[in-house]
């Protein structure tokens, strides 16, 4: 369980965000590096009662990790959710992490910027998430659960496998904003050589 602290119209709200991630098999990943995502967001601020995700994705290295536009930040995540409170309200949920050239990877791996709105509605709540340090790698470990009637060498595999993909994206689109800033420092360079040439 992840908590938050984030900013609606009446102010600072601490809240909890519990996510339980599934894939239904490699295919996705590899084709659209997806998975799928349900769990419930408590939130006072929104509802007295949870919200539950009806239906739910997270993307790792959307875009192929390309840059926000006039931005250095990098999407490394993104997450769109839809729930549905105890009234049968509808609420959407978007958040993205993002990897930037900076020394705080730990941080940006384990903070996301949400923004929770009701159904056609603008962003009625916006704030960040960020999973515990001391529970962030456990879960990423001990978390993982894999189809029981596999044989418990094929379960082994299976995450291995899976702990190797997922470690390989994101070490990759944290590693793309530092290789950004070298090649920019390269270029500054060869500019200004290039001009003392002259």
């Amino acid at each position: 369980m992840s908590k938050n602290r984030g900013q609606a119209p009446t102010g600072d709200h601490e809240c909890a965000l519990a996510l339980q991630l599934s894939i239904d098999s490699m295919y996705q990943l590899i084709t659209e590096r997806r998975i799928d995502v349900n769990g419930q967001l408590t939130c006072i601020a929104l509802h007295p009662k949870p919200l539950t995700i009806e239906s739910g994705s997270m993307w790792i290295r959307p875009d192929d990790g390309i840059p926000l536009r006039n931005d250095l930040r990098h999407p490394l995540m993104r997450y769109r959710l839809l729930m549905r409170d105890m009234d049968g309200q509808q609420w959407w949920f978007e958040g993205t992490k993002f990897a930037r050239a900076h020394r705080d990877l730990l941080r940006q791996t384990r903070t996301l910027t949400v923004e929770v709105g009701r159904a056609d509605e603008p962003a009625a709540f916006v704030g960040e998430v960020a999973v515990p340090v001391d529970t962030y790698l456990p879960d990423q470990i001990d978390g993982l659960r894999v189809n029981r009637r596999l044989s418990d060498r094929d379960q082994r595999r299976a995450k291995l496998i899976w702990l190797a993909w997922f470690n390989f994206q994101v070490g990759r689109g944290l590693l793309e904003p530092q290789l950004r800033v070298v090649t920019d420092l390269f270029d500054l360079r060869r500019g200004a050589t290039s001009k003392e040439q002259r």
